[in-house]
């Protein structure tokens, strides 16, 4: 009986350390991105994103409030705007915010503040993220690496602090997901209400949000497809109330995520269904932009993109245990399944989780292909695969431990996690150009500084280091996108520096029209560069 007090005693110890250990993990990130979010540059959609936000709470307020805003005057209206269909609701509290100070804040200000927000929202996902791997593994030792794989991914970690578009619905993801679950355990009003406002915010950020209503309504069909089954095998009548009680939960899934999608989608409170279809088409096959970007040593459009392109882009950007890994996750589900006595009640009762990642993430990447889905500037629109990516890589280290010795498996795990913090470290704040071991040799063939983040840091290295009071910088196509660098700008910095595109006293490059390290401009020298590895992202030319 002692000896049983002692193991329950020792039990509780050390849950109350690991508890210390997560939070600790979740406190010392935080207080890292407080730090760091005034580090990253400007990214070529960010004003833009911010410009269909404000027209958007244009709209709401004349709607609404019957307000008219003085500051929002001059932009467009919003049924008569172009980029309409674009998604908002998450960024309408940024608005709010410049509203409170009476649109008076700083260009600066604002987008320090936007990076801020952006860091906040994807540090909610990973605690969400975390509950959900906890709930679906039942121990807190993977929810916790799941956890840090996906919080101390490279590419992640830098386009949490100014992405935000992509990076913001993959929180959305994991925040949904947490909450698929808690209907899945119990499907009562509240938590079906959460899920569909959750899943309608994803919705509104990226289409593919309708994934998440889909999958939860398919599960539950085919859950009560087998309880049919099962009552009229055990020839028991299978009466009309079992029937309403089944077709209310649907219709209640349903009907809340269309409402909550309609009430925070301003474009569509006039024409909700013709709106959500509009939307659905628009970008499904989204054809604005077939600009051209370096992939595999060559420049290709969006039309010529091959349908390996994304199976690329994830095996020289993705870290080599994370794919190992993700490849194990299979390995473990066809293990499970052939070893499973019940095998199709198994699928959906204890692998449920497993198979529902494994169709998010397919049939993600299978609808791309399929659908000939346009996709540039790398892979990051497709970001959101990472979720149940990482998750399914959990699988894989759960059927590693089974198969190997624990403290060789965690050994190792945690020594590649070591050596890509310090990766992170070193290369801050360009961690947006990752490379694994496989890619590094091969990146000055892919596309690295795409949204042009290095122009922000050029400039304020030209202003520390020049001391003219005006200086000329090359407009070109490489530093597309210059007149948003210079949001992060203080207004005495900006009157120093003019643009032109004639004999200017620098050049900048981000090397997005380069293939390889090399480029000469005729009366330059090369005055400063950005390496990410053995892999140039950006320089600065001075006239000789």
């Amino acid at each position: 009986m002692q000896k049983k007090i002692e193991c329950i005693k020792e039990l509780a110890r050390n849950k109350k350390l690991f508890s210390l250990v997560v939070i600790l993990f979740f406190v010392v990130y935080l207080i890292i991105g407080l730090f760091i979010f005034r580090d990253y540059g400007v990214s070529a959609d960010e004003l833009v994103q911010r410009d269909h936000s404000r027209i958007a709470y244009k709209y709401i307020n004349e709607k609404l409030f019957h307000r008219e805003v003085d500051a929002l005057s001059g932009l467009q209206d919003l049924p008569e705007y172009e980029n309409k269909y674009y998604g908002v609701a998450m960024q309408i509290p940024l608005v709010v915010i410049e509203d409170v100070f009476h649109f008076q804040l700083s260009l600066r200000h604002i987008v320090l503040i936007r990076h801020l927000y952006n860091f906040l929202v994807c540090y909610a996902g990973y605690i969400c993220f975390y509950f959900f791997l906890k709930k679906v593994f039942m121990n807190r030792w993977f929810a916790l690496s799941g956890t840090a794989l996906i919080s101390l991914y490279p590419r992640f970690f830098a386009n949490q602090f100014y992405d935000i578009k992509n990076i913001i619905f993959v929180a959305l993801n994991m925040i949904t997901l947490l909450m698929l679950v808690r209907v899945v355990e119990k499907c009562n009003f509240l938590n079906i209400l959460i899920f569909a406002f959750s899943a309608a915010l994803a919705t509104n950020q990226r289409i593919m949000g309708i994934m998440f209503p889909v999958v939860l309504i398919g599960y539950f069909i085919i859950i009560d497809i087998m309880k049919i089954y099962t009552v009229n095998k055990e020839k028991n009548p299978f009466v009309l109330r079992d029937f309403v009680s089944i077709l209310k939960k649907y219709i209640l899934i349903i009907v809340l995520y269309m409402l909550s999608w309609f009430a925070i989608t301003p474009t569509a409170w006039e024409q909700p269904l013709q709106t959500f279809y509009a939307t659905f088409v628009k970008f499904s096959h989204y054809d604005t932009w077939n600009g051209t970007m370096i992939f595999n040593g060559r420049f290709i459009t969006c039309e010529e993109r091959p349908w390996y392109y994304l199976f690329v882009w994830f095996g020289i950007s993705i870290p080599l245990l994370y794919l190992i890994l993700f490849m194990l996750g299979h390995v473990y589900a066809v293990v499970s399944i052939y070893r499973s006595q019940d095998k199709w009640n198994d699928i959906i009762g204890k692998h449920k989780w497993l198979l529902c990642t494994l169709v998010l993430f397919w049939g993600s990447v299978g609808a791309v292909i399929f659908m000939n889905a346009r996709i540039y500037g790398e892979w990051r629109h497709m970001f959101f695969v990472f979720v149940p990516f990482c998750c399914i890589a959990i699988y894989g280290l759960k059927w590693l431990l089974q198969v190997m010795d624990k403290k060789i498996v965690f050994g190792v795990i945690a020594i590649c996690l070591l050596v890509q913090l310090i990766w992170l470290v070193k290369n801050h704040p360009y961690q947006f150009a990752y490379y694994n071991t496989v890619g590094k040799p091969l990146a000055s063939g892919f596309d690295k500084d795409s949204w042009r983040l290095c122009n922000t840091e050029m400039l304020f290295w030209i202003l520390a280091n020049d001391d003219d009071d005006q200086i000329s910088i090359e407009l070109n196509a490489s530093n597309g996108f210059i007149g948003v660098s210079q949001a992060l700008l203080s207004e005495d910095e900006k009157r120093r520096l003019h643009f032109t595109r004639e004999n200017p006293d620098y050049i900048l490059d981000n090397y997005v029209t380069v293939i390889g390290n090399t480029i000469e401009y005729d009366g330059y020298e090369e005055c400063y560069t950005i390496w990410v590895d053995d892999c140039k992202i950006a320089s600065i030319f001075r006239k000789e």
